[in-house]
């Protein structure tokens, strides 16, 4: 069986497996605030502790800015005593700080992606409930305590029990008004509070999205690419790039590299037909680039109805992973 996007980053993260049955588990970028770190690094103090990796560590403040003024000292002093804590800390150990005047400044889980620090394939954690939200962007990210956020700022490691993985299969598309968070909002009500206790839960489809508008390269590599299209004339040509080179070209066995470019072609010649052509190129594999062509016919029986057809995720794997370039078992 292959391996989930959770068990690669899992794996590829994993310092050591401790007697205890948990993992030692590194973490590629520790975001920290105001509210769940002072006793943290007081922790750090009193044992003659360093920051592991201050240099994977981000701070800013973002939980108890009041809304109506900035100036110092803020009317709470408890709101006060948190930040002037935080200022000390990341002065002390050398921590990167977006603070009060910092144009970086924001929510904690909003300036990770912003700025670009959450990467796909990345191990994040925060002392906050919402550190999952970056797991949008590929990361494997978690929630924590201070006594994990201070064991993360003194050796960039958490002691980790191994996750379950679920599937969340999101059929169809969204209708007018319904939102990413709709959408969540309404499976967490179907698990229940509790549903997440233990899992990691990922999300799969079969929805080929093709750009009409051209987002730039491809931010990660893929087994689908990504498509870009533009009408020439009649026709409809899509530019398909970003490929990964971990899937097979056909059923013969035949492998591609990760320079393979897909170029296809829709014209319209009749009522029911389209002609369909795919020029194929990929520079490490082929001498020069190919062609294939088809018709694609419409039924056009009296009656006939267009049938919903269920794309079986990942089908061809269970059918022909073991002509994979790299066996995924």
């Amino acid at each position: 069986m292959g391996k989930t996007l959770l068990q690669k980053v899992w794996d590829l993260h994993t310092v050591r497996q401790l007697p205890s049955g948990q993992t030692q588990l590194f973490i590629g970028l520790h975001l920290v605030h105001e509210v769940t770190t002072p006793q943290a690094f007081d922790e750090l103090r009193a044992n003659g502790w360093k920051v592991a990796r201050p240099d994977r560590t981000f701070a800013t403040t973002d939980h108890i800015i009041p809304t109506k003024s900035r100036q110092r000292p803020f009317l709470d002093v408890m709101a006060e005593d948190m930040l002037a804590s935080l200022e000390r800390n990341v002065r002390d150990y050398g921590i990167r700080y977006a603070g009060l005047d910092d144009d970086r400044q924001g929510i904690v889980h909003v300036i990770g992606p912003e700025l670009g620090l959450t990467q796909p394939g990345m191990t994040i954690a925060c002392g906050d409930s919402h550190t999952s939200t970056h797991g949008a962007f590929g990361a494997v990210a978690f929630g924590i305590g201070t006594s994990q956020v201070r064991d993360v700022l003194a050796s960039q490691c958490l002691a980790m029990e191994p996750l379950k993985v679920r599937r969340i299969e999101v059929r169809g598309r969204m209708g007018a008004g319904v939102y990413a968070k709709d959408v969540i909002l309404t499976i967490i009500r179907r698990l229940g509070v509790n549903g997440g206790v233990g899992f990691a839960y990922e999300y799969a489809g079969a929805v080929r999205d093709i750009h009409l508008k051209d987002p730039g390269p491809a931010p990660v590599d893929s087994w689908m690419g990504q498509s870009v299209a533009k009408w020439d004339g009649d026709t409809l040509v899509v530019d398909v790039t970003g490929l990964n080179d971990q899937t097979w070209f056909d059923r013969a066995g035949n492998f591609h590299s990760d320079a393979l470019h897909v170029v296809e072609r829709y014209t319209r010649t009749s009522a029911d037909v389209i002609s369909y052509e795919a020029t194929i190129e990929d520079p490490n594999v082929f001498t020069r680039p190919w062609k294939m062509s088809m018709p694609l016919y419409r039924r056009q029986e009296r009656n006939a109805q267009l049938m919903d057809f269920k794309c079986v995720e990942f089908v061809e794997e269970l059918m022909y992973g073991q002509l994979r370039k790299k066996p995924l078992n």
